[in-house]
C-alpha cells in the first residue's frame, strides 16, 4: 500500500504520468529553442532526443521516471 501523504501522492503522480501525441507535441514545443541550438553532429545522432524522433523521447520520458522513483524509494520515501 502507497503512503497516503505528499510524498506518496508525488510517487503516484510520477509512475501514472503518461504522455500521449498531445503531450509529447506540446513538449517538444516547449524545447523548441533547445533543439534549434544543438549543433548538427547531435542532431544527426539517430539515438538522440529528435524533435521527428518520438519513438526516443518516449524511452528517455520512461527512463526519467523510472530513476525518480527508484531515487525516492531508495532515499527513504518508500510505500
Amino acid at each position: 500500500m502507497m503512503r497516503d501523504d505528499a510524498l506518496g501522492g508525488l510517487l503516484r503522480s510520477i509512475s501514472d504520468l503518461q504522455y500521449d501525441g498531445k503531450s509529447l507535441d506540446d513538449m517538444l514545443g516547449e524545447l523548441g529553442d533547445l533543439f534549434r541550438k544543438l549543433p548538427a553532429e547531435y542532431l544527426d545522432d539517430m539515438e538522440a532526443i529528435h524533435p521527428e524522433r518520438k519513438k526516443n523521447l518516449l524511452h528517455v520520458v520512461e527512463d526519467v521516471k523510472h530513476m525518480l522513483l527508484t531515487r525516492i524509494l531508495s532515499s527513504g520515501g518508500g510505500i
